[in-house]
């Protein structure tokens, strides 16, 4: 299983299933969705569930524009797109078309409280455990709930805590690690106690996004990725 970004690849190949959660901002979701699509539209045979804190009608439409390497400013323009661009659009129909039940399942988080996310978690790895080979990715947008963290109320809290067992749980039983994107500090501390490994997302300077990825609280190793606001996309650099 690969991410589609040789960069990252050359660091971290998935090679196993994977649980993914995102500790937020709008580089984590894009990233994840750039990894979830190129995963899925490159094989047949890997399952990705993707739960996200954005609309998942915007996910669709970066992935059009992905796919047909347009400009995204002018998805929502009347008559902006050349007769080059538009031809680009509806082979990238046909392809997507041709690949649906390759998409990833797209749910909206804010659809779901902590409890009911863990059900359905719960319920998409439960459904391959007695097979032979597993290949799946599960990526999970918990910056919504990042503020439980810092809550006064214990019980509040607690749900959060909860919630980060269950999934623990979930990856030592069903042989699923657990990555970690993360970009703020403070929400690492607490949580990367969870993780089998961590990408820390540093600041983007000039559309350069600079990556460490962080095993047993040490830097493992470093790569550079470039984001493409035209598009859309994470690209190598």
């Amino acid at each position: 299983m690969k991410t589609g970004l040789e960069n990252l690849d050359k660091v971290f190949n998935i090679e196993q299933p994977q649980l993914v959660l995102l500790t937020g901002n709008p580089s984590v979701d894009m990233l994840s969705g750039d990894m979830a699509n190129n995963i899925c539209l490159a094989n047949d045979r890997y399952e990705v569930l993707e739960v996200v804190s954005c609309f998942k009608e915007y996910l669709i439409k970066r992935l059009f524009v992905n796919q047909a390497s347009v400009n995204y400013r002018k998805w929502s323009l009347k008559n902006q797109y050349n007769e080059e661009e538009l031809r680009k659009i509806g082979q990238a129909t046909v392809n997507l078309i041709e690949t649906t039940q390759k998409l990833p399942q797209i749910i909206e988080n804010k659809l779901l409280n902590l409890k009911d996310l863990k059900k359905y978690i719960y319920k998409f790895v439960n459904s391959y455990a007695d097979r032979d080979e597993i290949m799946s990715l599960i990526i999970v947008d918990i910056y919504p709930f990042n503020n439980y963290i810092s809550c006064k109320k214990d019980k509040v809290r607690y749900e959060y805590k909860k919630f980060m067992r269950a999934m623990n749980k979930y990856s030592k039983r069903y042989n699923c690690p657990i990555l970690i994107i993360c970009t703020n500090e403070i929400i690492l501390d607490e949580i990367s106690k969870y993780a089998d490994r961590i990408i820390r997302l540093k600041d983007i300077k000039d559309s350069i996004i600079d990556l460490d990825i962080i095993e047993n609280n040490k830097v493992i190793n470093s790569c550079k990725l470039k984001y493409n606001y035209e598009i859309r996309r994470f690209e190598d650099c």
